[in-house]
């Protein structure tokens, strides 16, 4: 984990010295020692997206927005495919993406809607017949 930290670190110093390639190469360092650290992809993309590279900015979106998309994170892997659209906006393809991912975060409201509102209509309709119980006594 220390090493994690010292690349980020460094990366930071970068940053903050304004060496954007200098800071690529150290995110590029953690992307390969932790490829499942989605965040590290996330802001290699950033910066890749910051020094006009958008090729390889858009290769790291998309494996970002894969990992949101396969573990159910919609609204995040709809923010990531936007930022891809923003690098590259002839690409009919993100659009169907973001189509396809609007469903289903739709549906995935409604279906929350639905269940809550069924649960408050059963305790609605308890509340009454203990009530209506009650009145016929």
């Amino acid at each position: 984990m220390a090493n994690k930290d010292k690349l980020i670190a460094s990366a930071q110093k970068f940053l903050a010295k304004g060496q954007i390639p200098k800071a690529i190469h150290e995110y590029r360092k953690l992307v390969n020692a932790f490829p499942r650290d989605v965040r590290n992809r996330q802001k290699l993309a950033e910066l890749l997206s910051r020094d006009r590279r958008s090729e390889e900015a858009l290769n790291e979106y998309a494996s970002v927005a894969a990992h949101y998309t396969d573990t159910g994170f919609y609204l995040k892997a709809i923010a990531v495919y936007k930022q891809m659209q923003k690098l590259d906006p002839s690409r009919i393809d993100l659009c169907h993406r973001l189509a396809e991912l609007n469903v289903k975060q739709t549906c995935l409201v409604q279906r929350h809607h639905f269940f809550f509102k069924n649960q408050r209509n059963r305790t609605h309709e308890k509340i009454f017949r203990r009530a209506a119980g009650r009145a016929v006594m």
